[in-house]
Order: structure tokens, then sequence, then C-alpha cells
């Protein structure tokens, strides 16, 4: 009977991946992200909502860049591969962005979960920091996502033209636990060196958050028309109000 696969397609290209945290954003790293957003075809993303979004203030986008070989510094030296944006919502409430990789990573789950650790550790360091979503109402496959890695739905909404969107809560250590991330390396993950169901549990979740979030950026190519939120505060002022007024959490799925 064939052995289960324990090396993972893409531990090798991970191996030449760091995570770096940007808590400001010089022009050569708002370059790199603006090609990275190009890449997965999501230009617009940049503008509408991540620069927005971390010029409000209290916001860290986390990236996964491999570097050039030589000069490693200067216009053009980082290839970000994957990026998630953090966002404060309210005290202790964090929205956290869908893990964007282009095409070519879609099913490269350590890197995706190596970024989200990382991500969920720096919430982590507050005890009472919690990490919010926005599902739109009677989204199934979501419901069924969000709970399994232990988020509870609350009955604060969010609604725009588009929807009705309810709020998913979770604790970022409890998440940190269900995902099955505490207490690994880094370098682990990426590799893939995971259990089998940690893996699973991984990809069923960032699949399903990306997969629902990646809708509705495309949207406009179909037909223009209301945005709902990608992730709290993405379009507007008063959006961003209405997310602290009420509680709500990160995107649209």
């Amino acid at each position: 009977m064939p052995q289960p696969i324990r090396r993972d397609f893409f531990a090798d290209r991970n191996g030449g991946t760091r995570i770096e945290i940007f808590d400001e954003l010089s022009d050569t790293a708002k370059a790199a992200l603006y090609e990275f957003f190009r890449r997965t075809g999501a230009r617009h993303l940049m503008d509408e909502v991540v620069l927005p979004m971390f010029h409000d203030g209290d916001s860290q986008i986390f990236a996964a860049v491999r570097d050039r070989p030589w000069p490693p510094w200067g216009l053009g030296a980082r290839n970000i591969v994957a990026v998630l944006q953090t966002h404060l919502v309210s005290d202790g409430c964090w929205g956290l962005s869908p893990v964007h990789v282009g095409d070519e990573n879609l099913t490269n789950i350590g890197l995706c979960a190596a970024l989200y650790k990382e991500a969920l550790e720096t919430l982590a360091v507050d005890p009472g920091a919690e990490v919010h979503y926005l599902v739109a109402e009677d989204s199934r496959l979501a419901d069924l996502a969000m709970r399994r890695v232990g988020f509870k739905r609350t009955e604060d909404v969010f609604l725009t033209e588009a929807a009705r969107y309810l709020t998913y809560r979770a604790p970022a250590g409890e998440l940190l636990e269900s995902l099955g991330l505490a207490g690994t390396d880094s370098v682990d993950v990426l590799a893939g060196a995971v259990e089998d169901d940690v893996y699973e549990r991984n990809a069923a979740f960032h699949g399903t958050v990306h997969l629902g979030s990646r809708a509705e950026w495309m949207a406009d190519r179909i037909k223009p028309r209301p945005r709902s939120p990608a992730w709290c505060g993405a379009a507007t002022t008063a959006s961003r109000r209405e997310c602290r007024r009420g509680r709500a959490g990160s995107r649209g799925t």
C-alpha cells in the first residue's frame, strides 16, 4: 500500500522565504506590494483597501518575502509571495484580511499557515485579543469553516446594499491552538512538516476565506454594483465607524 506523502511539494520553494512585518512603508516596499497585487489580478486592493486602512493607523502588513540573491536591497529586491493585513476595529478586536497569494501558491498551505501563525502570535501577546470575520448570512460553507476552528457567531450585524453580514469571533490564542499552530516552528510550518489533520484543517480554513473573498474582488469585472466589505474598514472612514459601533469583523464571505 502506498505510503502517505510527507514531503510537501512547496518545501524547497518555501525554504527561501522569510516573513516581514511592516509598521511603516517605504517607497520600495510599496512598489513590491503593488507588484504583488498586480500579479494576483487585484491591483485595486492596494489603493482601495490596503493603503487606506494602513494609513488610518492600528494596522500591520505581514508579508512572505523571497529576496533577490544579490543585491538583497533596493528597488526590486523583495519578491512578495503572500500578504496578510491586520486592522484594529475596536479595543482588543482585530480584523484580518485573507492571506493573499498568487495563483501559483493557491495550494501552498504551509505558506498561508505560516503567515497566519505570525499574525496570530503577534495579536495573542494581548490575552484578550479577538479575531473577527464578517460572513454573509446563510453562507453555509463559511459558517462551517469558521465553527470548525473555534469561531462563534454573534448577533452583531453589518449591512450593505449587497448583503447582510454576521460577525464571527474567536480569541487569537485559542485560534492558534485550534489550527494546530501553537508551539510549532514557522520553519516547519513553511515546510509543511505538520500532521495530516493540521494540514487539512488549515487548507480548509484558508481556502474558504480566500475563495469567499475573491468573489467580491472580482465582482466588478462582471457588473459594477454596490460593494460589500472586502474586510472591515475597507472603503471609507464612515464604514470604519460602523464597524466600530457594531464591533464587526474583517471581511465578507
